[in-house]
């Protein structure tokens, strides 16, 4: 019998790997919504963007631990520790009396949250065969529109109407089922079997739980300390601050990155900044983009709102159109295709700074960039799976996932500079509308060493058999 995503093996896994998606997804779309109104209670507005920060650097470290552990001891006990870092997180968050607290929770739940995508994709590329592994993969990508369609409108009629505590504190059901949905089937399925492991090299492949944990301190105290350059008014601590950061980023990144990831050398390291390429690039038009419509077209957060929808619905298709023809879009020639849509998409959101050109180009082009977004990134996210054997799904799709949630961190923080620093509120998004194509255009040609399906794992770790 041909496997299916609800066939008795796999229906329990599809639906926690979905309600979970759905959950982290509100816990990021919704509360960003409902922020606003828990700083003005608590009187924090000082630290309102630390508690995005928060959040990120949680993600960061949570990402990183958890992908160590699932590949030594199998998804079960990550997923515990994870699940109830999130339940933490939510229920400080829903207590708060005094916004350090509040930021204290975003930290403990991002921590939780990255951990919990993490091992989502760990359980995909271990337990879906190949032939439903790319329709799963889809599935997490619908799961995640749920909340970009109601997440912010009902976590905004919640904050305004009853309390923004409601917003946190509504998650927690949920999640405690997601939990009893993951649990069981991940502890049945154990520590993935491991042929004894031989020195690479490379401190990617053979570094321990410890080096690793330091490194995830290190590059998430980087980028912390980058992120507080930006917003320097003074040019001696914004460089003193970002030099120092990038350093501590490169240091960490030795560890936490497969040897030429940067260079987008062929196989899993050029899958890993490919992945980061587009994540950022998409991540730093759509965190500006409300704002943009606001303030250089005057629209209402409706309006705002129907345009991040049909962002957030295209790409869905685009992850269903890949999963229908997955071997299609891991050839070469058609991800350019798909990267090259998506890079066209965004280089039209620029036109949105110019008055005269009509509003509903930006609707096209976003609709655009975001369709090509999920075909592309879709085939880059499943060709992680094909660069490794089970016992190293987790540190793959941990150095993947890692490399997108910095990049994206980073150029979100860097677009925000430039907007702030610009002379007119137009030329400042227009810039960082640039930027944001640019590295769109940098993916196009990182995408072209992703190996098609059939030759995936000659590159995947030099020097022993894939990622052994």
């Amino acid at each position: 019998m041909n496997p299916r995503l609800l066939d008795a093996t796999h229906r329990r896994l599809t639906v926690g790997i979905a309600l979970g998606v759905s959950v982290v997804g509100f816990e990021a779309l919704g509360i960003s919504t409902a922020m606003p109104a828990a700083a003005r209670e608590l009187g924090g507005v000082a630290l309102y963007g630390w508690a995005f920060t928060a959040l990120m650097l949680g993600n960061l470290i949570g990402i990183v631990l958890a992908s160590g552990d699932a590949d030594e001891h199998g998804p079960y006990r990550a997923y515990a520790v994870a699940i109830s870092a999130l339940l933490i997180g939510l229920a400080l968050g829903t207590a708060a009396q005094n916004m350090p607290t509040l930021v204290a929770s975003r930290f403990v739940a991002g921590t939780g949250a990255g951990a919990v995508m993490l091992l989502n994709w760990t359980l995909i590329g271990r337990v879906y065969p190949e032939s439903i592994r790319s329709k799963m993969l889809a599935v997490g990508s619908a799961a995640w529109v749920i909340p970009g369609l109601v997440g912010p409108a009902a976590s905004g009629w919640i904050a305004d109407h009853l309390t923004w505590r409601y917003v946190f504190g509504a998650l927690i059901p949920p999640l405690v089922l997601v939990a009893w949905l993951l649990l069981p089937p991940s502890h049945r399925l154990g520590r993935p079997d491991a042929p004894a492991p031989q020195p690479s090299g490379q401190p990617f492949w053979d570094a321990d739980r410890a080096t690793r944990s330091l490194a995830a301190i290190g590059i998430s105290g980087g980028a912390a300390l980058a992120l507080g350059g930006f917003g320097s008014e003074r040019w001696s601590v914004l460089i003193a601050m970002v030099g120092v950061g990038v350093f501590a980023m490169g240091i960490g990144g030795r560890t936490l990155f497969p040897a030429g990831t940067w260079r987008a050398t062929s196989g899993l390291p050029a899958v890993v900044a490919t992945y980061a390429l587009l994540f950022a690039a998409f991540t730093g038009i759509e965190s500006f983009l409300p704002l943009a419509l606001s303030e250089l077209r005057g629209m209402s957060s409706t309006l705002s709102g129907v345009i991040l929808t049909c962002g957030t619905t295209t790409w869905a298709v685009g992850s269903w159109l890949q999963a229908r023809n997955p071997k299609r879009w891991a050839d070469p020639k058609w991800r350019m295709v798909a990267t090259a849509t998506f890079a066209l998409g965004l280089s039209s959101m620029v036109a949105l700074t110019f008055t005269r050109v009509p509003a509903v180009v930006t609707y096209a082009g976003w609709a655009t960039a975001a369709l090509g977004m999920g075909l592309a990134f879709s085939s880059v996210s499943e060709a992680t799976f094909r660069m490794v054997d089970h016992h190293r799904v987790g540190l793959a799709s941990g150095a993947t996932q890692l490399a997108g949630a910095l990049a994206g961190a980073l150029v979100t923080g860097f677009v925000g500079a430039v907007l702030d620093a610009g002379k007119s509120r137009a030329a400042g998004f227009r810039t960082g509308f640039l930027i944001c194509a640019g590295l769109a255009a940098v993916a196009f040609v990182a995408g072209r060493a992703v190996p098609p399906i059939g030759a995936d794992r000659s590159d995947a770790a030099p020097g022993h058999n894939a990622a052994t």
